[in-house]
């Protein structure tokens, strides 16, 4: 496989966990300065790690929240909305975000969670 078709591959998968129109968004904001990084992070990021079905993209989304969760990282809603596209419950969210919030000491975690 060459590197145009990985990248295909790759963005292809990103446009499943994130969302197509999350990602077309994302297309036009691409510059000749940040391409060479974008390429990467699809090429690469995506690589070994995504496609593995050795634990389920539902596993995976579901832990990215809890990271996010506790880091109080601005992409928490965009990767919120990827787990519920991944068959993530909302229930299940609902039960991690309070543990994470005892288990971060996050006091202010209430109002990082975007209302559903």
């Amino acid at each position: 496989m060459n590197e145009d078709d990985r990248y295909e591959e790759r963005a292809t998968n990103r446009r499943e966990t994130l969302g197509a129109e999350y990602v077309e968004r994302a297309l036009p904001n691409r510059t000749r300065f940040n391409e060479v990084f974008q390429r990467f992070i699809t090429r690469h990021g995506r690589s070994k790690t995504w496609p593995d079905a050795t634990s389920p993209r539902h596993t995976r989304n579901f832990v990215t929240v809890a990271l996010l969760a506790g880091r109080h990282i601005d992409e928490l809603p965009l990767r919120l909305e990827a787990a519920l596209r991944n068959n993530v419950l909302q229930a299940e969210i609902k039960a991690l975000l309070p543990s994470l919030g005892d288990i971060l000491r996050c006091p202010g975690g209430q109002r990082r969670v975007p209302p559903r």
